[in-house]
């Protein structure tokens, strides 16, 4: 079954929510295991998370001769973006806020990460 998966699944996408930043306190800094709050974390946290799982798969993915899974980030501030950008997603949506984020919207077209707005 885990081989038909990792044959028939062909990115991983996160959404992060709308909303003001979400700060990453130190007692919320733990492994994801231990997170007993009733609430989410914040996206930073989940996403990192997210793509040290993606990365460990992909190098097992790698080993059996199949191709690397995306990250994707779904997400309309600028924050989530930025985190996107930093671990490597290629490609985002929802991104309105590249149109007012002219750092960002320049580090996305210099390293080709794709980006779907709907208007």
């Amino acid at each position: 079954q885990l081989q038909q998966l990792l044959q028939d699944v062909a990115g991983m996408e996160v959404a992060a929510t709308s909303g003001p930043p979400e700060a990453l306190s130190a007692e919320e800094n733990k492994q994801p295991s231990e997170w007993t709050s009733p609430t989410s974390p914040p996206f930073p946290y989940q996403i990192y998370h997210v793509w040290a799982r993606l990365k460990a798969l992909n190098a097992c993915r790698s080993f059996a001769n199949l191709p690397e899974l995306p990250l994707l980030v779904s997400a309309n501030t600028a924050e989530p973006l930025a985190c996107a950008y930093l671990l490597g997603a290629r490609g985002v949506s929802r991104c309105a806020a590249l149109s007012t984020h002219d750092p960002l919207r320049y580090l996305f077209v210099v390293d080709v990460v794709f980006a779907l707005v709907s208007v």
